[in-house]
């Protein structure tokens, strides 16, 4: 009898590749004060019209001499803070396996990914088919290449492990699709 085999390793994009990383901190960095900006713009245009002949969209100005209520400006500010903040947790959430690292672990029974404290598990029954990239590999549940690979699939990205790693990582996976293939297409005839 053959004892459990087991291989793990570790990818943390942002340490590994520093000159992307200040690229994709830039980028959110700026997405963040365009945030804030658009946030923050006061309201230039009150609609309103009572008779033909008005202009649809009045000036702030025009609004007060008309007594109509003001957008106020400092609510907008006092409210920026947690509509950053939240905008900040989406990006984060969204990047989250570029910005923390990522452990991955193949068994002969599954597949773990663990990142910050979220793990996803998946056993290898699940799978149908593996594409190997220079990068990682991709473990989809679909025979041949579908347009639900993006939302069903996992990648499995190589990180430190490096390409020394990865022939031994693209053996085991390629031994366990292909049990899988032979275990649901064999033996009923």
């Amino acid at each position: 009898m053959e004892e459990n085999r087991k291989i793990e390793w570790r990818s943390f994009p942002m340490k590994e590749k520093p000159f992307l990383s200040v690229v994709v901190f830039l980028i959110c960095a700026l997405f963040l004060i365009l945030v804030y900006q658009c946030w923050t713009q006061p309201s230039n245009a009150v609609v309103k019209s009572t008779a033909e002949n008005e202009p649809l969209a009045l000036s702030d100005a025009d609004a007060s001499k008309r007594n109509e209520p003001k957008i106020e400006e400092s609510m907008m500010k006092k409210t920026a803070p947690f509509v950053i903040a939240f905008f900040a947790l989406i990006l984060f959430l969204s990047l989250r396996r570029f910005f923390l690292p990522t452990t991955y672990s193949l068994d002969d029974e599954s597949v773990t990914m663990t990142t910050g404290g979220w793990q996803k598990k998946r056993k290898w029954s699940e799978f149908r088919n593996a594409y190997f990239y220079k990068v990682g590999i991709r473990l989809s549940p679909f025979e041949k290449p579908h347009f639900l690979d993006g939302f069903r699939s996992i990648f499995l990205r190589y990180g430190e492990n490096g390409q020394g790693g990865s022939k031994e990582i693209e053996r085991f996976v390629k031994e366990k699709i292909s049990q899988e293939k032979r275990g649901r297409g064999g033996g009923a005839e």
